[in-house]
């Protein structure tokens, strides 16, 4: 019996302590939410197999986007992070770090699937969100195939218009594309968001993630998740060089 005690504890103390991390993502669901939260998963499952720890995840999802720093303030920084399509800008790496980008957002003009645009054959009307940032994108479109555009205020309005026939065309990004299942029409090369996940400052989550992101970044593993979500579109996704069409 002491013999068999004796063995239980060496095995009971061998194990790795658990840790919990917690991942604050978008409630929503969407195809971008579907490979945030698969890749989260894996990557912290890769992470822990390389360091023979265990890693309960714990996930917390939001409906007001503007929740999740109060989120992440609360939170311990070494086991906490933000996963929902936040773009690093300079104003937000002043106050939180940011892990390399995970995926890279493009602006674009989208249009039904059955709709074949033309610059040349005549102009069409173009929808955009009522927001300082695509007013200043749309500046840098070719006007000369726009009869009209209409702004706004949310995607789903512009995405039933659009659908509807009532604008031929839609200012939008890329998530949005994938989302509502759209096409490219014309690409707007110098527009690009990186998309990263969120830790407090000084976390050594950050750290530790960085480094197995770039190591998962070489398996298959990472390949067929990828594919699974993107597929064609993968390169672009995933790349700052490769801009859609």
């Amino acid at each position: 019996m002491n013999v068999l005690i004796y063995s239980l504890l060496l095995l009971f103390l061998g194990q790795p302590k658990q840790k919990e991390i917690t991942v604050i993502f978008s409630g929503q669901q969407s195809k971008l939410v579907k490979y945030e939260l698969q890749l989260i998963k894996e990557l912290i499952d890769f992470y822990a197999d390389e360091h023979n720890e265990r890693i309960k995840i714990k996930y917390k999802g939001v409906k007001d986007d503007n929740s999740i720093y109060g989120l992440l303030e609360q939170g311990n920084p070494d086991q906490t992070l933000v996963i929902n399509r936040l773009a690093v800008t300079s104003q937000k790496m002043a106050s939180y770090d940011f892990s390399e980008p995970y995926f890279y957002n493009y602006y674009l003009l989208s249009s039904r699937k059955d709709f074949i645009f033309n610059p040349n054959a005549g102009k069409v009307k173009v929808g955009l969100l009522r927001s300082g940032r695509y007013k200043q994108i749309a500046k840098s479109i070719d006007k000369s195939f726009i009869k009209e555009t209409v702004e706004y205020a949310k995607v789903d309005q512009a995405i039933d218009d659009l659908k509807a026939r009532r604008i031929d065309l839609f200012l939008t990004d890329y998530v949005d594309l994938m989302n509502n299942d759209l096409k490219i029409a014309q690409s707007i090369d110098s527009r690009v968001e990186k998309l990263a996940i969120m830790f407090k400052k000084g976390s050594a989550l950050k750290v530790s993630l960085d480094e197995a992101l770039q190591a998962f970044k070489q398996t298959a593993q990472y390949e067929k998740l990828v594919k699974k979500h993107f597929g064609k579109y993968a390169g672009t996704a995933l790349s700052s060089n490769v801009i859609p069409r």
